[in-house]
């Protein structure tokens, strides 16, 4: 397993996350300091780039059942974080730190 190191800094003020980041083997992470991800990543960009990638292998010999319940269960995180998004629009919160 990849070790990494990291910091996760929070806002004093509203107990927020406000941005950090995030390294290991091969990775760098920006994470976002604003609930749009405008300024770093996030769950779902993350989620997305692992989806890729394993789609990617999916067209190598590498591919295997293993991975294959991989891709599926990274498909079922992103449609929770879809879900998460659209009950934040249909509530007017997206893009806001409301819960």
């Amino acid at each position: 397993m990849t070790q990494f190191t990291g910091q996760h800094v929070m806002d004093p003020k509203t107990g927020n996350l406000a941005g950090g980041y995030l390294e290991g083997n091969g990775l760098k992470v920006q994470w976002a300091s604003d609930p749009d991800e405008r300024t770093g990543a996030g769950p779902a960009t993350l989620t997305a780039a692992l989806i890729e990638r394993l789609q990617a292998l999916k067209q190598t010999k590498y591919w295997c059942d293993e991975l294959e319940a991989s891709l599926a269960r990274a498909n079922e995180i992103a449609a929770y974080l879809k879900r998460r998004t659209q009950d934040r629009q249909f509530r007017f919160t997206d893009g806001t730190n409301d819960p």
